[in-house]
């Protein structure tokens, strides 16, 4: 095979890597965010309403503590978190009350800054 094949695919393999490098911190980060966010909202009253909490992959155990911790904190039941995997949303976290959606997934975020970098295509 001629060096510059080699060279090309070697290119590839890397930037491959780095794709994939990126996508994991983004999603850590994303779902960081969107954890964060739910601390912070308050219904106003014990809600006994559910929550959606919908990522693209299984979360972790130390995710699903993490938000039970956090729906105790705004009085929501930690029964009431339901968990949903789609894998359209490419990674992050979309958390859905009966009045509220906080949105932090890498879909929602590229739709939002694609056209900021690019302009109206």
């Amino acid at each position: 095979m001629p060096l510059i094949v080699v060279a090309f695919l070697a290119q590839l393999i890397i930037i491959a890597i780095i794709i994939y490098i990126l996508k994991k911190i983004l999603d850590r980060m994303l779902i960081d965010l969107a954890v964060t966010h739910f601390e912070y909202y308050h219904p106003g009253r014990q809600s006994t309403d559910p929550v959606l909490i919908i990522s693209h992959r299984p979360l972790s155990g130390k995710d699903k503590a993490r938000l039970d911790k956090a729906a105790r904190k705004i009085s929501v039941d930690p029964a009431r978190l339901t968990y949903q995997v789609n894998k359209k949303k490419f990674g992050g976290m979309v958390i859905k009350t009966s009045d509220k959606m906080i949105d932090f997934s890498l879909r929602d975020r590229l739709r939002q800054a694609l056209p900021r970098v690019f302009g109206k295509l």
